[in-house]
């Protein structure tokens, strides 16, 4: 390998998976985009690869001063090698730097099965928890049943390993686990509640469970977001027009309000997401939600704005990136339309119903906010069955969704 070709493969290595983190979140990114930039970072790790011990040497100095995207690399590389001393000093940077664990559990889902064996089982032994959790998030970035593992991390001591191991449960879809779920509901931790009610809710328990976790939605709590995506997917058309009443009653901020319209799918609300519209704050959240029921494409019907009306981004989200600008003009004349598709009363998702043949459409060439929501309709719709992971590498989803396997 020539001079100066290993450190640049590093530097897009490290660049391309900062870049993947906010892809896979992103509103006007669908699985070809995600697998085209899957195939540009395969190449530059496949590069380091085959640098060896210089890519080696690499990781080592990138870990000196240690982001999420030199730990991607180094533990994607270290997996390859099968290289335990770097191992060791990765797992060594879990407790002391934030971005470590998620970092290493990204790149342990990213490689390839047969490589991990040995390494999963030392992980869940681990005298530290939090390396502990790590080894159970591997599993279920695999969609793999941890076995007795899953077991004994339910009843950790550590809140984060009986997090992760009831995440586990219903990303996994471990229907024969659910009781310990429910064991869970009563945890002393907020966190290890909310996990126990989600997989609850996706393994397609009751009422009962279904109020704990609105209950989280409600709250002023990291994990209402999450908890009201679930708690709308997972409700009756009426439970989840119940739902969004509590919410105005609260009142939520504007642009909570707006997702759960959207997550509802009733288009009584699409009235009220107009009107929204004409308030740049909240126009392109707005024009989201309308899409998000519709299916409506801006780009492609012409309902975006022209250039010279977009204003300045000075008031706007991180999360509106990427949104198109709506003409609302044209879009209430799309609207009044197509209206007559979509009567009010019933739940709509991109365009269609939320049914297993829609969902997997959407999962084939939705955008990938749309995605991750089709992957909670079709786990509600199927209890028992794998959570499609929208994150995963994307030759994976493709191939899962061909094959009919988990991503």
């Amino acid at each position: 390998m020539l001079p100066g070709m290993a450190e640049q493969h590093w530097d897009d290595a490290v660049s391309l998976r900062g870049q993947r983190k906010r892809m896979v979140r992103a509103p006007h990114i669908r699985l070809k985009d995600v697998i085209r930039h899957d195939d540009r970072l395969l190449a530059h790790l496949d590069g380091l690869y085959l640098a060896g011990d210089h890519a080696i040497r690499l990781a080592r100095q990138g870990l000196a001063e240690p982001d999420a995207g030199s730990i991607f690399v180094a533990t994607s590389l270290a997996v390859q090698h099968r290289d335990a001393g770097t191992i060791d000093r990765l797992l060594s940077l879990v407790e002391v730097v934030p971005d470590a664990s998620p970092a290493m559990a990204s790149a342990f889902g990213w490689s390839s099965a047969p490589l991990l064996r040995g390494l999963v089982p030392r992980l869940l032994a681990h005298g530290v928890g939090i390396v502990r959790s790590l080894g159970i998030a591997v599993c279920a970035q695999h969609r793999v049943d941890p076995g007795d593992a899953l077991v004994q991390a339910l009843a950790d001591p550590d809140p984060r390993v009986r997090a992760q191991g009831l995440r586990a449960v219903g990303d996994v879809g471990l229907e024969a686990r659910a009781a310990l779920c429910m064991h869970g509901l009563a945890d002393d931790d907020a966190r290890c509640r909310f996990e126990a009610a989600r997989s609850a809710v996706l393994l397609g328990k009751g009422p009962a469970v279904h109020e704990r976790l609105h209950a989280v939605a409600m709250a002023d709590d990291p994990m209402s977001q999450q908890a009201l995506l679930v708690s709308l997917v997972a409700a009756a058309p009426d439970e989840a027009r119940r739902l969004v009443r509590q919410l105005a009653d609260a009142p939520a901020d504007m642009r909570t309000m707006m997702k759960a319209a959207a997550w509802t799918g009733d288009t009584q609300v699409v009235p009220w997401l107009f009107e929204r519209m004409t308030d740049d704050r909240h126009a392109r959240i707005a024009a989201e939600a309308l899409c998000f029921i519709t299916g409506a494409d801006l780009a492609s019907l012409g309902l975006k704005r022209p250039p010279e009306q977009v204003p300045d981004d000075e008031t706007a989200s991180d999360e509106d990136d990427g949104l198109l600008w709506p003409d609302t003009s044209r879009l209430r004349s799309w609207w009044n339309t197509e209206q007559h598709r979509f009567p009010p009363g019933r739940r709509f998702f991109v365009g269609g119903v939320a049914n297993a043949e829609n969902c997997l459409h959407v999962l084939r060439d939705g955008f990938q906010r749309h995605r991750s929501a089709a992957a909670l309709h079709r786990a509600v719709l199927r209890p028992g069955q794998p959570l499609f992971n929208t994150s995963a590498p994307g030759w994976r989803q493709r191939r899962s969704l061909a094959t009919g396997g988990p991503a």
